[in-house]
């Protein structure tokens, strides 16, 4: 819950370009959660439970400091000679409301998706499995996943500006220009970073995994790849997301979700922990052609509109 609050104080700053504020929270929040959880594992002891505990602890001070730059910076700029009519208020709350709604509906696919891994290693293999897979997420797929969340607090203010309202066919055309630009960036660097992955994969295990896991690090460029290709399928959705049409996600965000978890239970049941490996690449490359077919529709179709309007 108090995740959910940080992300909402995190919009509010960066639509209003604090993003230095939302870059050091976000920064601030990796780290202390990692510095908590041990911290309190040290005086509780190795149980989940402690883990946990640290992770709400440094939830709870990021979100202390949050509401106090909002206070600062967003609430003192708000003065009693502003007048918002109430008529404005609703037509706001409308167009939000539509723009919103899509990602409550897809959702629940995301978090299937990303429990189901697990949960199929657990029921078709057993806790060791479920424990290699997990050292396997952390050292390739969260990282790519977090350059992505990077790279989409990065680009998405700049994306944003220059959609404007979304409205605007020749503004449109230049943001999916941009978007595709970026969208091959992170392509390429999701391919550089298997290629490493599969050049040192031993030598990584050695430094940040126990002995015990150091027999599956020839996966470790499979997961890599898995998350490169999401992180580029979220880099091409931000030129999506700048418009104002957020369905057109609920197909592709949907088809993957399913997709993950059809692919995730088969890999499970038939090969174990590399046939779950391989469903994450499936599952991800699934989800980044869907979204390519559907930047490039609607870059023709702005491009077509931008050429009418001159």
């Amino acid at each position: 819950m108090l995740c959910g609050y940080n992300s909402v104080l995190d919009g509010i700053q960066n639509a209003a370009r604090h993003r230095t504020v939302v870059a050091w929270h976000q920064g601030f929040g990796q780290w202390l959660r990692f510095l908590l959880a041990l911290e309190v594992i040290g005086l509780l002891g190795s149980f989940s439970t402690a883990a946990m505990a640290g992770y709400a602890l440094a939830s709870a001070v990021v979100f202390a400091s949050e509401i106090v730059f909002f206070r600062q910076r967003i609430l003192a700029t708000v003065t009693g000679a502003w007048h918002i009519e109430r008529k404005q208020v609703g037509m706001w709350t409308r167009h939000l409301s539509i723009y919103a709604w899509p990602f409550a509906a897809w959702g629940v696919f995301t978090w299937a998706q990303m429990a189901s891994d697990r949960w199929a290693l657990q029921a078709f293999g057993g806790s060791r499995e479920v424990g290699l897979y997990a050292t396997l997420y952390q050292l390739g797929y969260y990282p790519m996943v977090l350059l992505s969340g990077f790279m989409v607090q990065l680009l998405s203010p700049v994306l944003f500006s220059r959609a404007g309202a979304g409205t605007d066919p020749g503004r449109m055309a230049h943001t999916y220009r941009m978007s595709w630009a970026m969208f091959i960036g992170s392509v390429a660097m999701a391919l550089f970073g298997t290629v490493v992955a599969a050049a040192v994969h031993k030598q990584i295990f050695f430094l940040f995994a126990a002995k015990v896991y150091r027999q599956v690090s020839g996966l470790l460029p499979v997961l890599v790849l898995a998350g490169g290709l999401f992180a580029a399928g979220q880099v091409g959705v931000l030129s999506l997301l700048s418009g104002t049409e957020t369905r057109i996600l609920l197909a592709p965000k949907i088809g993957a979700g399913l997709c993950g978890v059809t692919a995730n239970l088969v890999g499970a049941r038939c090969w174990g922990l590399k046939g779950v490996a391989i469903s994450c690449v499936v599952t991800s490359l699934f989800y980044l052609v869907w979204v390519v077919a559907l930047v490039r529709r609607q870059s023709r179709m702005f491009d077509g509109a931008a050429v009418a309007v001159r």
